[in-house]
């Protein structure tokens, strides 16, 4: 049997399976391949409420079919957030090499800080956001000057 006969004979059955994208078969040992996801651009998005809401948006490409996000995590430090998109893929996966798009909105912790300018860092990518007033909400700020007089009262 030559290369070509064998080619016929293979095809048909590993093209299917490249145009389906990923097939997964379950893990022998379980084992999940975790890597950092990659960023192409964040955007800041202010929602008009008060308090005011806070969300980045993160786009990106994952590298195959297979890939999906898996946790996205936000912490803060005074003025600058730091957002980490991780991403999964099981370890023995038959995948379509194909970049996936992905996006993932995420809310940041605004409540409660105080006016000022804050720096969001996504995977090397950053961009900024200005509070103009303290993001404290309107009941919250009414029983602080409550108690406050309280406290001057005695």
């Amino acid at each position: 049997m030559t290369l070509r006969d064998r080619a016929r004979i293979v095809a048909p059955v590993l093209v299917p399976l490249l145009i389906l994208g990923c097939v997964r078969r379950a893990p022998v040992d379980g084992t999940i391949i975790l890597s950092v996801a990659p960023v192409d651009r964040i955007e800041i998005r202010i929602l008009e409420s008060f308090p005011v809401q806070v969300h980045v948006v993160v786009r990106g490409s994952l590298p195959d079919a297979c890939t999906a996000v898996r946790e996205v995590a936000a912490t803060r430090s005074r003025h600058r957030f730091v957002v980490e998109v991780t991403a999964q893929r099981d370890r023995d996966a038959l995948c379509a090499q194909v970049l996936t798009p992905y996006e993932e909105v995420v809310p940041l912790d605004v409540l409660g800080l105080p006016a000022g300018t804050y720096v969001v860092e996504v995977h090397g990518l950053s961009a900024t956001f200005r509070l103009e007033t303290d993001n404290i909400p309107v009941d919250a700020a009414a029983r602080n000057e409550g108690s406050e007089g309280d406290a001057r009262a005695r």
